[in-house]
Parts: structure tokens; sequence; C-alpha cells
């Protein structure tokens, strides 16, 4: 199991936001969470200038961040 926070057992699989245990369960959070956030992400990445790596990274960060630690602002 990876657990880089040494908190699995208090907070879930990497901390996500609902403190989720079962890796099926979090895989499938982790589905729902990019799909639901998709389009406002592209709309973001398309008003940007930015080379793919970087779009490609900022894109990660913010499903990231959302699934991790909530909602994230995009403004």
């Amino acid at each position: 199991m990876f657990d880089p926070f040494k908190d699995f057992d208090a907070r879930g699989y990497l901390r996500n936001v609902v403190g989720e245990k079962n890796l099926n369960i979090v895989k499938q959070l982790e589905h729902d969470l990019f799909t639901a956030n998709l389009a406002d992400a592209m709309a973001y990445l398309s008003r940007k200038k930015s080379s793919l790596i970087t779009i490609s990274s900022r894109y990660t960060q913010f499903c990231l961040a959302t699934f991790t630690l909530g909602p994230v602002a995009t403004g």
C-alpha cells in the first residue's frame, strides 16, 4: 500500500477528502471527479497560453488538489 503520509488509518488513502480506505471506491471517486471537472478544466486551460507539458501538469495538479483538498478556485 502506497502511504507516503503514514496516516492511512486516520485519513484514508492519500488523505482523500472523504477519508475512504477502500481502493476500489477511491478509484471510482477519482474517475467521477475527473469527469465532473473535465469541462471546467478544459475551459480554464483554453484561456491559457502555455506549452502542452505545462498544461498537462496544471490539469493534473487541479484534479489532485480537488480530490485531496476539496474544490479548487480556478479564476
